[in-house]
């Protein structure tokens, strides 16, 4: 919050504003976006966009008949009856506030009483004591009855964004049990994200912090129920007049951090409700049980204008609670929640491409941040781009930046490309959102998710194992550059002024034909050794190793349930950063980006199925079963023993998981082509797999 001027501490005991008519209008409403009128329902005449239900009347009939109210302008509409001695359910938003673009975030919280029963068993699970300012993790959380006086029942809330500036307003309101006596309600907004395990009790059940600018409006009934007043309290990292670090800095109790009460003009409204109002499209209740009008002084709403106020940070909690007297460090008694409200905007990013890429793609991210219908904001955004490594359960920790802050335009900013995605696993981005002065609009700052902010990187995409791209050993067909040179002789023949053209180009086409051959591992495998080392290829070229040599270096596929006793050569990508093919019908390859076999994780290993009259090494791989061997046999006669535990069958342009992954037990992927023949690819649709555990 500013150090404004008028922020000061109230005398005796804060700013405490009340009437005496049972109903108050305290300083002026924030925008009367939501008409702070002491009415459930939205009445037109009073202003304002919305109301917390919607204009007609509320329910006629009680449960078991589900609530509703008729007309429009509401926030909230259709709560669930209770179930046996369960609490009611909440209403979700209406039609028409969920398609609202200035809503940041709505919430609505049905507080079991002492008479339900939860799962957490019979009373109310959300009972309290400590004080107001105390460490939240010191709160002890109990279950048990609550004095009606003290028992909250529904509240709800919703932040939104002025159209005039986009600055986040909130609105917020509750509906009291019983109206006969003294009660005192606290509704607290933290920009810590506080939890609450289901059912947890005892100190720690509360996970959360406080943090500067914090606020709390306190408000208390007192006469009897009769009159009412509020109170606004800030938490400050040290007392006033001492200069506050900036909204949202962290500072629990202890060192000087404190609530102290604020001056608040033209920034905060309360009202209660001076005659009895309908309840709104849901179950409301009393110390009677489920009630169709709300008696005098059991409604309170009320607004805060984040703007006027000077908060410039981000809150992320609501938790509402009760005292159970009226000094503002009486001993607490009742809360609800705690439940996740915003009032700062996140920008809506993606990474492009999102999904599954290869190993070396390049990709960007892109931040659009809207406004609500309000003008949107100016700035910089600035990219960083987590490798697997700093990728975390909420996204991006940390990042590597992307290129330099980029300006927005129109509210959108692009980051430059990057090919840092040479690891396999998952990326994430994350942006940091630089306001420029007169900026429009409060935002989270710093944004990353685990959705649309990343992608995830494979070794290679699937294996085309039809027909082998290059001659080898083993009546493999015809390499593509030399069925390339039969049109070019044809030509020749046809124009004997383009013979020597087409002597060029045969020659130059069957030497493109030959890729560089690849180097074939030396070593053994033992049984319980992980991999030789000696497997680690760098190459993206499938080897041409003469048959010979090939058979020299003793690497061997065994499966003797169809037959397979095949060569492994190493293979790479392709050209299209697929794993490439074996260059033989008979031979099998290995990614030599991945895992060994017997090393963690995946290796996979290819081969081609062939044509109907040119069978391949894997064209009966389908008839393995879960529970059939599979041996890697090394030079010296030591082998890998795997055992088959799945099989299926994929598009061709699928990334299944854990293909290629370089974690988890040591198992392997054998694949090949499957489905139909698709001309217009020149490969098969399908690729079947099938994964063979380390025995």
């Amino acid at each position: 919050m500013k150090n404004t001027p008028w922020l000061k501490l109230a005398l005796a005991g804060g700013v405490v504003l009340a009437a005496a008519a049972g109903a108050i209008q305290a300083l002026a409403a924030p925008s009367g976006w939501l008409a702070i009128d002491g009415s459930i329902h939205y009445i037109a005449a009073d202003g304002g966009k919305f109301g917390w239900a919607n204009s007609g009347a509320g329910p006629t009939f009680a449960c078991p008949i589900a609530p509703t109210a008729a007309g429009g302008g509401g926030l909230f509409n259709g709560g669930g009856c209770p179930v046996g001695t369960n609490p009611p359910s909440a209403p979700p938003l209406t039609a028409a506030a969920a398609a609202d673009p200035s809503i940041i975030s709505a919430v609505f919280l049905v507080d079991p009483i002492s008479t339900d029963t939860t799962a957490c068993g019979s009373g109310d699970p959300t009972t309290l004591s400590g004080t107001n300012g105390d460490k939240i993790s010191s709160y002890p959380v109990g279950i048990g009855p609550v004095p009606n006086k003290d028992d909250l029942s529904d509240v709800y809330a919703v932040s939104h964004t002025r159209a005039i500036d986009g600055h986040p307003e909130l609105y917020f309101a509750a509906e009291r049990l019983d109206t006969s006596g003294e009660s005192h309600m606290d509704f607290e907004f933290l920009q810590s994200a506080v939890s609450l395990a289901p059912c947890a009790t005892g100190a720690g059940a509360l996970i959360g912090h406080r943090s500067q600018g914090d606020l709390l409006v306190a408000v208390d009934f007192t006469i009897g129920g009769g009159l009412a007043g509020f109170t606004v309290y800030q938490w400050h990292c040290a007392a006033l007049p001492a200069p506050p670090p900036p909204d949202g800095t962290i500072c629990d109790p202890g060192a000087g951090a404190l609530y102290e009460a604020i001056v608040v003009p033209a920034a905060v409204s309360v009202t209660v409700n001076g005659v009895s109002v309908a309840c709104g499209g849901w179950v409301c209740r009393d110390t009677t049980g489920q009630t169709l009008a709300v008696a005098k002084n059991g409604f309170l709403e009320g607004g805060i204008d984040l703007h006027t106020l000077g908060f410039n940070g981000c809150f992320k909690t609501f938790l509402p609670h009760t005292r159970t007297s009226a000094p503002f460090n009486a001993q607490l008694k009742d809360f609800a929640g705690p439940v996740a409200f915003k009032s700062c905007r996140d920008p809506s990013s993606s990474s492009s491409p999102g999904g599954t890429i290869t190993a070396g793609a390049s990709v960007r991210d892109t931040a659009t941040l809207t406004n609500g219908g309000a003008p949107p904001p100016s700035g910089t955004v600035t990219f960083f781009l987590c490798p697997p490594a700093q990728v975390t359960g909420t996204g991006c920790s940390v990042g590597t930046q992307v290129g330099g802050p980029v300006a927005l335009v129109g509210g959108t900013a692009t980051s430059a490309s990057t090919t840092a995605t040479t690891s396999s696993g998952k990326y994430c981005w994350r942006l940091v959102f630089t306001p420029i002065a007169g900026s429009t609009g409060i935002y989270t700052t710093a944004h990353t998710n685990t959705t649309t902010e990343c992608f995830t990187v494979v070794a290679a995409g699937l294996p085309d194992t039809g027909v082998p791209w290059a001659g080898g050993g083993g009546g493999g067909s015809l390499p593509v550059g030399m069925l390339l040179t039969i049109p070019v002789i044809v030509l020749a023949l046809a124009w004997p002024r383009g013979r020597g053209i087409a002597i060029l180009v045969v020659a130059a086409l069957l030497a493109g034909s030959s890729p560089t051959a690849a180097p074939l591992p030396q070593a053994g495998i033992g049984h319980l050794s992980p991999a030789v080392p000696a497997l680690a290829q760098t190459t993206d070229t499938p080897p041409t190793t003469p048959l010979a040599k090939t058979r020299e270096s003793g690497w061997r596929l065994v499966i003797p349930r169809i037959g397979v006793d095949a060569i492994i050569q190493p293979v790479g990508r392709d050209l299209a950063g697929a794993m490439a093919a074996p260059p033989s019908l008979r031979n099998v390859g290995w990614f030599n980006r991945g895992p060994m076999p017997g090393q963690p994780g995946d290796a996979v290993i290819d081969g081609h199925f062939g044509l109907p009259s040119q069978p391949a090494v894997f064209r009966k791989l389908q008839l393995l079963r879960p529970g059939d061997e599979v041996e890697v046999i090394g030079a010296n006669g030591d082998s890998l023993d795997f055992k088959v535990s799945g099989v299926q069958i994929v598009t061709a342009d699928s990334h299944p998981a854990g293909v290629f992954a370089r974690t988890g037990p040591a198992r392997l992927s054998l694949i090949t082509c499957a489905g139909g023949w698709v001309q217009s690819k020149g490969t098969y649709s399908d690729r079947l797999i099938v994964t063979a555990m380390l025995s």
